[in-house]
């Protein structure tokens, strides 16, 4: 794990085992338990894992609070159950473990939590385009550059494929370590992936209405095109053929399909 509360894996991630490790430095310790009128023996360091939309609960290790390991590794085969989902969190908590009436008068009752932490482990923000970490410099692009989309056949005959058949988009290896950083800092890592994934996002509806001469069937769910109509339709509440006049018509279009696609993405929670 990084030094942040969250972890969002790249490209090169996704399919490695996940081997969480944890270093603890429990030094006052023993001055905060006598705070609250306990010892180190009433209570407890644990460390479990979750998937929060299956509502899936996995508890990894616990110690006596004197017997915390100043670092934890825990092996992969235990989260390999939960680790297809998009994401896991890492909870690491302290609660009493004891049952002393001294502390049941201080409301302390076995297995109240005292403090926690919660360590999230994500993929970057879903923007249906798949993502692939490049050296620029090798490739021929401007070094400085962030992200180029690489269409496989521009024509608007490849919007009837699937995304993952019809484009890719190349992020610059150099730019890794630095989303990475973005990535940890609280509260404003998700935001920073999902402002990247707006832009990018953007760039292929907007290339996707502009190019395209027939609307997608609305029952279509599966093609780069069906996705895009769907997903602007049920937030512009534009019918498709008014998709395409918005892009074609409108002068200041990119910034009214930015604005749809910020919906789409809850961009701003």
């Amino acid at each position: 794990m990084v030094d942040g509360r969250t972890y969002f894996l790249n490209e090169g991630e996704r399919d490695r085992d996940l081997e969480p490790r944890f270093a603890f430095a429990p030094d006052n310790a023993e001055q905060v338990a006598e705070c609250i009128g306990a010892t180190l023996n009433d209570l407890g360091l644990s460390v479990s894992a979750r998937v929060r939309h299956i509502k899936r609960y996995l508890p990894l290790s616990e110690w006596m609070l004197n017997d915390v390991p100043k670092v934890w590794d825990h092996k992969p085969q235990e989260l390999r159950m939960l680790q297809s989902h998009s994401d896991i969190s890492f909870i690491v908590a302290i609660r009493v473990i004891s049952n002393r009436p001294a502390l049941k008068k201080n409301g302390l009752e076995s297995g109240k939590v005292l403090c926690r932490r919660e360590f999230a482990v994500k993929r970057p923000v879903d923007s249906s385009f798949p993502i692939r970490w490049v050296d620029f410099g090798e490739m021929g692009y401007p070094e400085e550059m962030l992200w180029v989309v690489k269409w496989q056949d521009p024509e608007d005959s490849s919007f009837a494929f699937p995304v993952h058949g019809t484009l890719e988009v190349w992020v610059n290896k150099r730019a890794d370590q630095p989303l990475q950083r973005i990535a940890q800092v609280a509260q404003g890592g998700e935001l920073g992936w999902k402002m990247l994934a707006a832009e990018i996002t953007t760039e292929i509806w907007h290339r996707v209405l502009d190019t395209i001469d027939d609307p997608p069937s609305e029952d279509d769910n599966e093609s780069l095109g069906g996705q895009v109509f769907t997903r602007l339709a049920a937030v512009s509440g534009y019918s498709y053929p008014e998709l395409i006049d918005m892009v074609k018509d409108t002068d200041d279009s990119r910034a009214e399909l930015r604005g749809h696609v910020a919906r789409v993405l809850r961009v701003v929670p």
